[in-house]
């Protein structure tokens, strides 16, 4: 049951997305606006995309070297 409420949610939410662009006003080009805040927001927002991969992967490797330690090091069974 929760599984299926999850499906429809995110369906529901694609089809708003799909259906909505003009919603979302992400890109200056398309809209046309010229404004300094836009543009700087979409400046912010290209840098954070660009960064975003060499975040999740510094997680990952996070991630995998503390439980590498952890499973290194057991706790002693006293």
């Amino acid at each position: 049951m929760l599984r299926t409420t999850l499906y429809l949610f995110v369906l529901v939410i694609m089809c708003q997305v799909m259906l909505l662009p003009e919603l979302a006003l992400a890109c200056p080009t398309c809209f046309g606006s010229v404004s300094k805040h836009v543009l700087n927001t979409y400046y912010l927002s290209a840098l954070f995309l660009s960064l975003l991969p060499f975040g999740v992967i510094a997680m990952i490797v996070l991630v995998v070297r503390s439980s590498s330690s952890n499973n290194a090091n057991p706790p002693n069974a006293d």
